[in-house]
Protein backbone atom coordinates (compact mmCIF):
# COMPACT_ATOMS: atom_id res chain seq x y z
CA UNK A 1 0.00 0.00 0.00
CA UNK A 2 1.26 3.29 -0.62
CA UNK A 3 0.27 6.98 -1.17
CA UNK A 4 0.40 8.39 -5.52
CA UNK A 5 2.56 11.51 -5.16
CA UNK A 6 0.66 12.43 -8.36
CA UNK A 7 -2.78 12.80 -7.57
CA UNK A 8 -4.17 16.22 -6.64
CA UNK A 9 -4.89 15.00 -3.22
CA UNK A 10 -5.03 12.91 -0.01
CA UNK A 11 -7.82 12.08 1.82
CA UNK A 12 -7.16 11.78 5.16
CA UNK A 13 -9.30 10.00 7.83
CA UNK A 14 -8.51 9.85 11.55
CA UNK A 15 -10.41 6.95 13.03
CA UNK A 16 -10.33 5.25 16.72
CA UNK A 17 -12.81 2.70 17.79
CA UNK A 18 -15.68 3.47 14.99
CA UNK A 19 -15.47 0.19 12.13
CA UNK A 20 -19.08 1.42 10.93
CA UNK A 21 -18.54 4.78 10.68
CA UNK A 22 -14.75 3.97 8.98
CA UNK A 23 -16.47 1.67 6.50
CA UNK A 24 -19.51 4.54 5.78
CA UNK A 25 -16.58 6.78 5.54
CA UNK A 26 -14.82 4.33 3.12
CA UNK A 27 -17.60 3.31 1.26
CA UNK A 28 -18.74 7.20 0.44
CA UNK A 29 -15.30 8.36 -0.72
CA UNK A 30 -14.91 5.31 -3.20
CA UNK A 31 -18.60 5.97 -4.59
CA UNK A 32 -18.27 8.88 -5.70
CA UNK A 33 -16.60 10.47 -8.91
CA UNK A 34 -14.27 13.52 -9.50
CA UNK A 35 -12.12 15.45 -12.05
CA UNK A 36 -9.39 15.53 -9.57
CA UNK A 37 -8.26 12.20 -8.09
CA UNK A 38 -6.89 11.47 -4.59
CA UNK A 39 -5.52 8.91 -2.08
CA UNK A 40 -6.82 7.59 1.08
CA UNK A 41 -5.13 7.27 4.13
CA UNK A 42 -6.39 5.50 7.06
CA UNK A 43 -4.65 7.42 10.39
CA UNK A 44 -5.78 4.01 13.12
CA UNK A 45 -5.93 5.79 16.31
CA UNK A 46 -6.85 2.68 18.25
CA UNK A 47 -4.70 -0.32 17.30
CA UNK A 48 -5.71 -1.71 20.58
CA UNK A 49 -9.84 -2.54 19.20
CA UNK A 50 -10.10 -4.35 15.95
CA UNK A 51 -11.81 -1.67 14.24
CA UNK A 52 -9.08 -1.33 11.00
CA UNK A 53 -10.45 -4.99 10.55
CA UNK A 54 -13.64 -3.45 8.84
CA UNK A 55 -11.58 -2.16 6.53
CA UNK A 56 -8.50 -4.67 6.10
CA UNK A 57 -10.88 -8.02 5.84
CA UNK A 58 -13.44 -6.26 3.79
CA UNK A 59 -13.43 -5.23 0.07
CA UNK A 60 -13.60 -1.55 1.06
CA UNK A 61 -9.31 -2.31 1.63
CA UNK A 62 -9.10 -1.75 -1.97
CA UNK A 63 -10.49 1.53 -2.07
CA UNK A 64 -7.58 2.62 0.94
CA UNK A 65 -3.77 3.19 -0.49
CA UNK A 66 -2.31 3.04 3.08
CA UNK A 67 -3.21 2.58 6.94
CA UNK A 68 -0.71 4.15 9.35
CA UNK A 69 -0.97 3.78 13.21
CA UNK A 70 -0.32 7.17 14.32
CA UNK A 71 2.79 6.91 16.88
CA UNK A 72 3.25 7.13 20.96
CA UNK A 73 0.16 5.15 22.51
CA UNK A 74 -0.66 7.61 25.07
CA UNK A 75 -0.68 10.35 22.09
CA UNK A 76 -2.89 9.29 19.86
CA UNK A 77 -6.21 11.95 19.16
CA UNK A 78 -7.38 13.70 15.90
CA UNK A 79 -5.28 17.06 16.23
CA UNK A 80 -1.69 14.64 16.51
CA UNK A 81 -2.21 12.09 13.68
CA UNK A 82 -3.54 15.25 11.58
CA UNK A 83 0.06 16.55 12.25
CA UNK A 84 1.74 13.02 11.69
CA UNK A 85 -0.17 12.84 8.70
CA UNK A 86 1.46 15.86 7.06
CA UNK A 87 4.84 13.58 6.97
CA UNK A 88 3.28 10.85 5.00
CA UNK A 89 1.01 13.20 3.06
CA UNK A 90 3.27 14.45 -0.35
CA UNK A 91 0.33 15.48 -2.79
CA UNK A 92 -0.25 19.05 -3.46
CA UNK A 93 -3.74 18.95 -0.99
CA UNK A 94 -4.76 17.65 1.77
CA UNK A 95 -8.37 16.97 2.66
CA UNK A 96 -8.54 16.13 6.38
CA UNK A 97 -11.31 14.42 7.15
CA UNK A 98 -13.05 12.11 9.93
CA UNK A 99 -14.79 8.61 10.39
CA UNK A 100 -18.34 10.42 10.28
CA UNK A 101 -17.09 12.68 7.31
CA UNK A 102 -18.92 11.63 4.08
CA UNK A 103 -19.14 12.69 0.34
CA UNK A 104 -22.91 12.92 -1.04
CA UNK A 105 -22.28 13.31 -4.62
CA UNK A 106 -20.14 13.61 -7.51
CA UNK A 107 -17.56 16.46 -7.62
CA UNK A 108 -17.70 16.89 -4.38
CA UNK A 109 -13.35 17.38 -4.31
CA UNK A 110 -13.68 19.47 -7.28
CA UNK A 111 -15.98 21.95 -5.49
CA UNK A 112 -13.83 22.20 -2.59
CA UNK A 113 -10.73 22.34 -5.56
CA UNK A 114 -12.87 25.42 -6.99
CA UNK A 115 -11.88 27.66 -4.02
CA UNK A 116 -7.86 26.96 -4.16
CA UNK A 117 -7.32 29.54 -6.38
CA UNK A 118 -3.94 29.78 -6.10
CA UNK A 119 -1.12 28.88 -4.12
CA UNK A 120 -1.60 31.43 -1.36
CA UNK A 121 -4.94 29.86 -0.20
CA UNK A 122 -4.01 27.96 3.03
CA UNK A 123 -7.27 26.07 3.09
CA UNK A 124 -11.23 26.06 2.33
CA UNK A 125 -13.91 24.33 4.93
CA UNK A 126 -16.82 25.25 6.77
CA UNK A 127 -16.33 28.18 8.95
CA UNK A 128 -16.98 26.66 13.11
CA UNK A 129 -19.56 28.67 14.99
CA UNK A 130 -21.40 28.26 17.92
CA UNK A 131 -24.48 30.43 16.34
CA UNK A 132 -25.28 33.00 13.70
CA UNK A 133 -25.16 35.82 15.57
CA UNK A 134 -22.73 34.50 18.38
CA UNK A 135 -19.71 36.57 17.96
CA UNK A 136 -18.05 33.67 20.37
CA UNK A 137 -14.25 33.95 19.78
CA UNK A 138 -14.88 29.99 18.57
CA UNK A 139 -14.95 30.51 14.79
CA UNK A 140 -12.25 28.98 12.59
CA UNK A 141 -12.01 25.98 10.09
CA UNK A 142 -12.85 23.03 11.22
CA UNK A 143 -10.64 20.29 10.19
CA UNK A 144 -13.65 17.56 9.90
CA UNK A 145 -13.66 18.25 6.56
CA UNK A 146 -11.30 21.09 4.83
CA UNK A 147 -9.09 20.97 1.51
CA UNK A 148 -5.53 22.74 3.02
CA UNK A 149 -2.25 23.55 1.15
CA UNK A 150 0.53 20.80 1.67
CA UNK A 151 3.27 22.50 1.41
CA UNK A 152 1.58 25.36 4.02
CA UNK A 153 1.13 22.77 6.79
CA UNK A 154 4.59 21.19 5.85
CA UNK A 155 5.47 25.10 6.72
CA UNK A 156 3.59 25.33 9.73
CA UNK A 157 4.42 22.24 11.14
CA UNK A 158 8.22 23.02 11.19
CA UNK A 159 7.55 26.29 12.49
CA UNK A 160 5.49 24.58 15.56
CA UNK A 161 8.57 22.32 16.06
CA UNK A 162 10.85 25.32 16.11
CA UNK A 163 9.06 26.75 19.20
CA UNK A 164 10.05 25.73 22.40
CA UNK A 165 8.04 27.72 24.64
CA UNK A 166 6.23 25.96 27.39
CA UNK A 167 3.35 28.92 27.84
CA UNK A 168 0.09 29.58 26.63
CA UNK A 169 -0.87 33.13 26.75
CA UNK A 170 -5.01 33.38 26.69
CA UNK A 171 -8.10 35.41 27.67
CA UNK A 172 -8.33 39.02 27.02
CA UNK A 173 -5.95 40.37 25.14
CA UNK A 174 -3.75 37.26 25.93
CA UNK A 175 -3.27 38.45 29.46
CA UNK A 176 -3.53 34.95 30.81
CA UNK A 177 -1.13 32.07 31.64
CA UNK A 178 -1.11 28.88 31.14
CA UNK A 179 1.94 26.11 31.67
CA UNK A 180 2.07 23.43 29.01
CA UNK A 181 1.88 20.84 31.39
CA UNK A 182 2.21 16.56 31.36
CA UNK A 183 2.35 14.92 28.22
CA UNK A 184 2.29 17.98 26.53
CA UNK A 185 6.59 18.29 27.89
CA UNK A 186 6.52 15.10 25.67
CA UNK A 187 5.54 15.92 22.79
CA UNK A 188 7.35 19.64 22.43
CA UNK A 189 10.12 17.81 23.75
CA UNK A 190 9.77 15.13 20.88
CA UNK A 191 8.79 17.61 18.52
CA UNK A 192 5.56 15.84 17.41
CA UNK A 193 3.17 19.53 18.03
CA UNK A 194 1.92 20.35 14.64
CA UNK A 195 -0.43 22.69 13.67
CA UNK A 196 -3.48 20.71 14.36
CA UNK A 197 -2.22 20.35 17.19
CA UNK A 198 -0.58 23.62 18.66
CA UNK A 199 -2.19 25.78 21.42
CA UNK A 200 0.37 28.26 21.86
CA UNK A 201 -0.56 31.74 20.32
CA UNK A 202 -4.54 31.18 18.96
CA UNK A 203 -7.20 33.17 19.63
CA UNK A 204 -9.36 32.30 22.84
CA UNK A 205 -11.97 29.91 22.09
CA UNK A 206 -14.65 31.34 24.33
CA UNK A 207 -14.50 34.74 25.40
CA UNK A 208 -18.28 35.49 25.11
CA UNK A 209 -18.58 33.04 28.79
CA UNK A 210 -17.82 35.21 31.96
CA UNK A 211 -16.64 31.92 33.74
CA UNK A 212 -14.08 30.86 30.90
CA UNK A 213 -12.85 34.30 29.62
CA UNK A 214 -10.16 34.73 32.42
CA UNK A 215 -10.17 31.03 34.12
CA UNK A 216 -10.51 28.86 31.28
CA UNK A 217 -8.70 27.79 28.81
CA UNK A 218 -9.79 25.73 25.91
CA UNK A 219 -8.14 23.78 22.71
CA UNK A 220 -9.73 22.48 19.38
CA UNK A 221 -8.24 21.27 16.73
CA UNK A 222 -6.76 22.98 13.99
CA UNK A 223 -7.39 26.35 15.57
CA UNK A 224 -3.98 27.45 15.94
CA UNK A 225 -3.79 26.24 11.89
CA UNK A 226 -6.42 28.39 11.11
CA UNK A 227 -5.62 31.63 13.14
CA UNK A 228 -1.76 31.63 12.09
CA UNK A 229 -2.21 30.85 8.59
CA UNK A 230 -4.82 33.70 8.13
CA UNK A 231 -2.32 36.18 9.18
CA UNK A 232 -0.49 35.29 6.22
CA UNK A 233 -2.51 33.38 3.78
CA UNK A 234 -6.08 33.51 2.38
CA UNK A 235 -8.35 31.03 4.13
CA UNK A 236 -11.80 30.63 2.61
CA UNK A 237 -15.05 29.82 4.08
CA UNK A 238 -16.99 27.37 2.09
CA UNK A 239 -21.09 27.59 2.37
CA UNK A 240 -22.75 25.39 5.05
CA UNK A 241 -24.07 25.04 8.53
CA UNK A 242 -24.63 22.83 11.54
CA UNK A 243 -28.42 21.39 11.80
CA UNK A 244 -29.00 20.31 15.00
CA UNK A 245 -31.65 17.40 16.29
CA UNK A 246 -34.30 18.05 18.76
CA UNK A 247 -34.32 15.11 21.97
CA UNK A 248 -31.69 14.84 22.64
CA UNK A 249 -30.25 18.14 21.99
CA UNK A 250 -27.07 17.31 19.61
CA UNK A 251 -25.48 18.47 16.57
CA UNK A 252 -27.19 16.56 13.85
CA UNK A 253 -24.40 17.35 10.82
CA UNK A 254 -22.72 19.93 8.92
CA UNK A 255 -23.56 20.43 5.29
CA UNK A 256 -21.12 21.75 2.86
CA UNK A 257 -22.54 23.86 0.70
CA UNK A 258 -26.24 24.28 0.24
CA UNK A 259 -29.17 22.36 2.38
CA UNK A 260 -31.13 21.13 0.02
CA UNK A 261 -27.71 19.71 -2.21
CA UNK A 262 -25.36 19.36 -0.20
CA UNK A 263 -21.83 18.42 -1.26
CA UNK A 264 -20.94 16.53 1.93
CA UNK A 265 -22.04 16.02 5.64
CA UNK A 266 -20.21 15.73 8.95
CA UNK A 267 -22.07 13.68 11.40
CA UNK A 268 -20.69 14.58 14.30
CA UNK A 269 -20.07 12.14 17.56
CA UNK A 270 -18.35 9.30 15.46
CA UNK A 271 -15.84 8.81 18.47
CA UNK A 272 -18.20 10.21 21.33
CA UNK A 273 -20.39 8.17 20.52
CA UNK A 274 -18.14 4.90 20.96
CA UNK A 275 -16.59 6.39 24.69
CA UNK A 276 -18.09 3.14 25.41
CA UNK A 277 -15.74 1.21 24.01
CA UNK A 278 -13.09 2.80 25.53
CA UNK A 279 -13.93 3.31 29.20
CA UNK A 280 -17.49 3.78 31.19
CA UNK A 281 -19.83 6.34 30.46
CA UNK A 282 -21.11 8.51 33.21
CA UNK A 283 -22.28 12.13 31.78
CA UNK A 284 -25.93 12.12 31.38
CA UNK A 285 -25.63 13.87 28.45
CA UNK A 286 -23.94 10.62 26.78
CA UNK A 287 -25.69 8.61 28.24
CA UNK A 288 -29.26 10.31 26.95
CA UNK A 289 -27.45 10.00 23.16
CA UNK A 290 -26.13 6.73 23.07
CA UNK A 291 -29.75 5.30 21.51
CA UNK A 292 -30.37 8.17 19.05
CA UNK A 293 -26.31 7.82 18.13
CA UNK A 294 -26.47 3.95 17.26
CA UNK A 295 -29.67 4.12 15.37
CA UNK A 296 -28.40 6.96 13.26
CA UNK A 297 -25.08 5.11 12.76
CA UNK A 298 -26.91 1.77 12.31
CA UNK A 299 -29.50 3.12 9.96
CA UNK A 300 -26.39 5.20 7.38
CA UNK A 301 -24.75 2.09 7.30
CA UNK A 302 -27.27 0.29 5.99
CA UNK A 303 -28.20 3.47 3.01
CA UNK A 304 -24.48 3.59 2.52
CA UNK A 305 -22.51 0.64 2.78
CA UNK A 306 -22.86 -2.76 -0.06
CA UNK A 307 -25.35 -5.35 1.73
CA UNK A 308 -22.25 -8.09 0.88
CA UNK A 309 -19.88 -6.17 2.90
CA UNK A 310 -22.30 -5.36 5.82
CA UNK A 311 -23.15 -9.17 5.39
CA UNK A 312 -19.43 -10.19 5.66
CA UNK A 313 -18.79 -7.45 8.31
CA UNK A 314 -21.66 -9.53 10.60
CA UNK A 315 -20.84 -12.92 9.91
CA UNK A 316 -17.04 -12.57 10.65
CA UNK A 317 -17.71 -10.37 13.77
CA UNK A 318 -16.06 -7.05 12.62
CA UNK A 319 -19.17 -5.55 13.88
CA UNK A 320 -22.26 -5.87 16.19
CA UNK A 321 -25.51 -6.00 15.08
CA UNK A 322 -27.55 -3.19 16.72
CA UNK A 323 -29.44 -5.20 19.40
CA UNK A 324 -25.71 -6.48 20.60
CA UNK A 325 -24.34 -3.31 20.49
CA UNK A 326 -26.95 -1.56 22.42
CA UNK A 327 -26.54 -3.84 24.74
CA UNK A 328 -22.61 -3.91 25.04
CA UNK A 329 -23.17 -0.17 25.43
CA UNK A 330 -25.21 0.25 28.48
CA UNK A 331 -23.30 -2.27 30.35
CA UNK A 332 -20.81 0.07 30.29
CA UNK A 333 -22.99 2.57 31.69
CA UNK A 334 -22.31 4.03 35.17
CA UNK A 335 -25.38 2.94 37.34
Amino acid sequence: MSLDPNKYATVVIPAAYTPRWLQICVASYAKFKNERNFNILVMNNSPDHPMIDAISQTDLIHHVDHIAITPYAQDRGHGLSLDYAIELVNTPFFFASESDVRPLRDGWLDWFASFMKDNEVAMAGWYWSMGDNVADGRKYISPGGALYNTHILKLLKKECQANKSRVICFGPNHSRRHDIEGIYHELLDRGSFGPFTDCRGFHHLYPINDQWKNDWWWHEPGSWCYFRAKSQWECIHVPGAMVYHEGPHVANYTYFGEKDNPWMHHHWAGTVSHNFDKHEVGTPWEIECIEWWLKREYRIWEEVVPEDIRRVSIEKGLVRDYDSEYAYAMSRVKR
